[in-house]
């Protein structure tokens, strides 16, 4: 084969089967990554195979991190499912492979480059897969700000939530540029060579038709965005068979239902927490649900459930502690569980005793005419 992927200048590779100092801070900016603790649910969030992934999660459960974990894999070439991954080979039969599969370091496993998923007689040569872009959409409420100030010195703070959470697990030594103020992007150098990979963050507020037109391989949508922003993606991941990731954690905002009816109840398959089986499903509803539930939807779309207490980091008293902030018990339900709910109509859903509550000697006397 002639188009193995051959390592970037900048990655560097052990030498007389020794590790250098600079392959060794390599290997130790993998810290984090290799510190991210798995969850049955963050197994299953990495094999599923339909187009659109939604983790519908409880507050503080790590939706965020759980996602950006998957797209370090794809960038390293690690992701289980091959065609997920940044760069990945194909034979003509169609059969794929991730680079962790198919090459050994940078060197194909295969000697003879021929598929072995073929029947024999008629085996086919592998291929690196040759994408039309690199390019990752992350779409959010707000862009990532230049980390320096107009004059160059010291820092603006950084309020994207999907950006803080790709620096905290992306390995430094791929990052070739960060966003500026004229560009919101992340470019990191490719682990196997060609183009660089492109992390493009666009906001919410951004006019539905400026994220039209251009071609993506996955894009990542945390929280709410309008119908129409929705819509307007779909069409961006055809032509690279990309996929579409929404995280999302219902709050009391009405807007929610087109996420409702658009991906949690057009699902083709459920994957909930053990947790939301016990403490909601069965003890809340009363039902007995399954923790993977197929369904006959024709969308390929797969809903995972979590709630808060599935944080590894978190325990069921922390989370307890944090929601009797909010008094509403339907609230407290719903950032949770992340349960899709209609609050009361109640104008008062809770009896509060300094609003619902007299001084019955003060008003006696102001309604008797009594000022003493």
């Amino acid at each position: 084969m002639t188009n193995i992927l051959t390592p970037d200048n900048k990655i560097i590779t052990p030498q007389n089967g020794l590790l250098t100092p600079d392959a060794i801070k390599q290997a130790n900016d993998f810290a984090p990554l290799a510190g991210y603790v798995h969850t049955w649910e963050s197994k299953q969030f990495l094999k599923i195979k339909q187009k659109t992934i939604a983790l519908f999660f409880g507050n503080q459960r790590g939706k965020g991190a759980m996602t950006i974990m998957g797209y370090i894999h794809r960038i390293m070439g690690s992701h289980p499912i091959a065609e997920r991954n940044i760069n990945y080979f194909k034979c003509y039969n169609g059969h794929t492979f991730s680079p962790s599969e198919w090459l050994d370091g940078f060197e194909p496993r295969y000697k003879d480059g021929l598929c072995p998923k073929c029947a024999k007689p008629n085996r086919k040569e592998v291929r690196l897969n040759q994408r039309g872009n690199k390019i990752i959409r992350f779409a959010g409420d707000i862009l990532p700000e230049s980390e320096k100030d107009e004059v160059g010195k010291g820092t603006k703070e950084v309020k994207s939530i999907q950006y803080l959470e790709f620096m905290k697990w992306c390995p430094p030594f791929l990052i070739k540029k960060l966003p500026t103020s004229r560009k919101k992007q992340i470019e990191l150098w490719d682990p196997y060579g060609g183009e660089d990979i492109i992390f493009e963050f666009v906001s919410y507020k951004m006019p539905v038709e400026s994220t039209r037109g251009h071609q993506r391989i996955s894009i990542w949508a945390d929280e709410l965005g309008s119908e129409g922003f929705y819509d307007e993606q779909r069409p961006r991941l055809m032509i690279e068979n990309g996929d579409f990731l929404i995280t999302y954690t219902v709050t009391e905002d009405t807007k929610s239902t087109v996420l409702f009816d658009q991906i949690f109840d057009r699902a083709q398959v459920y994957y909930r927490s053990q947790f939301m089986l016990d403490e909601y499903y069965k003890k809340v509803l009363g039902e007995d649900k399954a923790r993977i539930e197929q369904t006959n939807s024709p969308y390929s779309i797969a809903v995972i459930q979590s709630a808060s207490d599935d944080n590894p980091v978190l325990t069921t008293e922390q989370v307890v502690e944090y929601l009797m902030e909010y008094p509403d018990p339907e609230v407290q339900m719903m950032r949770r569980f992340c349960i899709f709910q209609q609050l009361s109509s109640k104008i008062f859903p809770q009896f509060r005793w300094d609003t619902h509550s007299i001084d019955l000697e003060k008003e006696f006397k102001a309604r008797m005419g009594v000022t003493c």
